[in-house]
């Protein structure tokens, strides 16, 4: 699974994508991007953009399930 990209999104600065990096490594991801205070509303997100970039034939894009603060 060397292939494996992850990315993660916090959508405010002070929140902690910890969580979400520690799933994308547990599924196999070596390579990961993260984008902190970016809203889910706008598309071209830097690190979301270069993850895209990334991909090349035979590599995974993987994201953690979206969480609501309220759920957890």
């Amino acid at each position: 699974m060397a292939d494996e990209v992850g990315y993660a999104r916090v959508s405010k600065r002070q929140q902690n994508p910890d969580a979400q990096e520690a799933e994308l490594r547990a599924a196999g991801c070596e390579r990961l991007f993260v984008d902190h205070g970016e809203s889910s509303r706008v598309t071209d997100r830097p690190q979301r953009l270069a993850s895209v970039d990334h991909l090349r034939p035979g590599r995974h894009a993987h994201r953690p399930p979206a969480r609501s603060p309220r759920r957890q």
